[in-house]
């Protein structure tokens, strides 16, 4: 049993499952990989605090965050 279902691995699913998790809720977050449609991409330039990164290396991160909840 869980608290909150994610369905999904991109950033705004990884930003709710570390939200969740840091509210001491019981989360699952379903999905074959992180990162989203951002891993397919070169470089992003949108991502807040961070200038540039390559979207495998975003993808990485956001992986990281998550598990270090878990």
């Amino acid at each position: 049993m869980y608290d909150v279902a994610i369905i999904g691995g991109g950033p705004g699913a990884c930003a709710a499952a570390v939200y969740a998790a840091r509210k001491l809720l019981k989360t699952v977050l379903i999905t074959d990989t992180f990162g989203g449609q951002s891993v397919v991409s070169e470089e992003i330039q949108n991502w807040i605090g961070t200038e540039k990164i390559p979207g495998p290396e975003l993808a990485k991160n956001l992986e990281a965050h998550v598990r270090a909840y878990a």
